[in-house]
């Protein structure tokens, strides 16, 4: 159990007078216990503000990212302008919320003497698709100042100029119909002549997909427990506290090591004088994360984690999970590999237990047996994901570095849609009382040959067609067969195989443009369906 009561013992023996003062700020919190548990008053004010960090000494996890920042400031100051066209003019700083993303922006700035300009982009959202104009008035006008760094007072001479930055919180918080905002916010840093700070949550939104190319990612992470529990148990002895440090572990855990949440959860202790049950003291945090971050913590390179809280994180994604990872293992360098050999031992053990996951997936969905799903995300996310933990290669020239979206998906749904196109075909060819073949005989036996009498005869007459007057021959096959003009475009495009020569050729690209025209107008005069 824990204790509440203040470590001094002469402040615990004054009784505290009720305070029916109203003053607005509300400064002052009376507690009253009877004879048993003695008053306090207390600011009121939110301790998450008033322990604020105030130098970066005293921020909480994510030196990396800090350092990355502050090195791409001090490049920035050392660039001169000619050279700024070909550097990252912004950068994206991604993480979970509480983390104090915000706080070091500002503080790496300010140790910097940079002059600061905030401005929280999810203000402007639903007012107009601009950033410059969903701010009004005097804001507006000193993001122009601030981007072409030219201020009231100064020279128009851009090295003589104050030194200055721009934070852009919150990027991720404009509304999906506000993309003119964001392509707004690529043009500002286009032609920024200050650095520009984007914050966001999460850097996988599909809204940011275009503003990743243009910025630097540093993504920052929810601190670890032992960095948490030290600064909270500062707090609580500057607040005169007593918290059992159990207590503190159970409340980080339950709130995913959020600082600011744990903060919070500790002054409501403060202010209740009930001594209650520790599973009611705790209030547990609810966090979804998006199966991209997931995906991302699980490749991570980091201590060793309870397997609960990794099961509890595969759980949310169970169906998508086990494809990222057998999508993205093999782009893997593993960080204890010491050698190619090496790698590819652990990459072989990653594969085999992707594919007992696989045949667990299959067994689970084919008996309905629910009760294997945990083992299921153990063997097919977890395990696979433990073997390859370290950093992601990049293979291609100008690739993303990003767990790449399961292609197995794309392929499925690429195959749904040939199957159904195929369908619909096969169903107008019965419609017209010529042929009562099934879909797969149509495929296996006359596609091709459907493709040709509907393409060939509209060709050029160097590649053997007839161009205008084959028209008629091609509309009059359509009409005895009921197919109608997306038949014709869809036949083209299901008999495509990819390859180089003319036989992989698309049949639209022999037809000449006059002809196309031709017969278009010849279906809608002759009435054939769209």
């Amino acid at each position: 159990m824990y204790s509440l009561e203040p470590q001094s013992a002469s402040s615990t023996q004054k009784r505290a007078k009720l305070n029916h003062d109203t003053h607005s700020s509300g400064s002052k919190a009376i507690e009253s216990t009877g004879s048993t548990h003695l008053s306090r008053v207390r600011n009121s004010g939110l301790w998450a503000d008033k322990y604020s960090p105030k130098t970066l000494q005293e921020l909480v996890g994510n030196s990396t990212g800090i350092s990355a920042l502050r090195s791409w400031l001090k490049s920035w100051q050392n660039l001169n302008v000619s050279s700024r066209n070909s550097f990252r003019k912004a950068v994206l700083i991604s993480g979970p919320p509480g983390i104090g993303k915000t706080t070091a922006a500002a503080l790496v700035c300010s140790e910097l003497g940079l002059q600061v300009l905030s401005v929280n982009a999810s203000d402007t959202r639903g007012k107009c698709s601009s950033v410059g104009d969903g701010v009004d008035g005097i804001l507006a006008s000193k993001i122009r100042e601030f981007v072409t760094n030219k201020h009231i007072h100064s020279s128009d001479n851009a090295e003589t100029c104050l030194s200055s930055a721009l934070i852009m919180d919150e990027v991720d918080g404009m509304g999906s119909g506000e993309r003119g905002g964001i392509s707004e916010l690529i043009d500002t840093i286009k032609r920024t002549r200050v650095p520009i700070i984007c914050i966001c949550n999460d850097r996988y939104s599909q809204k940011l997909k275009s503003l990743m190319n243009y910025c630097l990612d540093v993504p920052f992470q929810r601190p670890n427990k032992l960095t948490v529990r030290k600064r909270l148990l500062e707090i609580a002895q500057l607040e005169g506290l007593q918290v059992d440090t159990d207590v503190l572990e159970s409340l980080i855990e339950l709130n995913h090591n959020d600082l600011r949440a744990s903060i919070n959860q500790m002054q409501l202790w403060s202010m209740d004088i009930n001594r209650t049950s520790l599973t009611k003291r705790v209030s547990k945090k609810d966090i979804t994360t998006s199966v991209f971050q997931t995906v991302d913590a699980l490749f991570r390179f980091k201590p060793v984690e309870p397997l609960d809280s990794l099961s509890n994180s595969v759980f949310q994604h169970m169906d998508l999970l086990p494809l990222f990872v057998q999508e993205n293992y093999v782009q893997m360098r593993p960080a204890l590999c010491d050698s190619e050999l090496h790698r590819l031992d652990l990459m072989a053990v990653a594969a085999a237990r992707v594919s007992e996951g696989d045949v667990f997936t299959t067994y689970m969905n084919r008996t309905q047996a629910w009760t294997l799903m945990n083992p299921n995300g153990v063997l097919a996310c977890i395990l696979p994901a433990a073997a390859m933990r370290g950093n992601r290669e990049l293979y291609g020239q100008g690739e993303r570095n990003f767990h790449r979206f399961p292609s197995l998906l794309g392929k499925i749904s690429k195959k749904n849609k040939t199957e159904r196109l195929f369908d619909e075909i096969t169903n107008n060819l019965r419609s017209s009382g010529c042929s009562h073949i099934t879909t797969a005989e149509f495929i296996m036996r006359y596609a091709f040959l459907m493709k040709r009498l509907l393409t060939v005869p509209l060709f050029s007459k160097q590649r053997g067609g007839n161009e205008i007057e084959g028209i008629s021959k091609v509309v009059s096959f359509m009409r005895d067969y009921n197919l109608s003009k997306d038949d014709w475009l869809n036949m083209q495009e299901l008999t495509i195989f990819s390859g180089k020569g003319p036989v992989f050729d698309a049949p639209g690209t022999h037809i000449p443009t006059s002809v196309k025209y031709s017969f278009t107008r010849a279906c809608k005069r002759e009435k054939i369906r769209n």
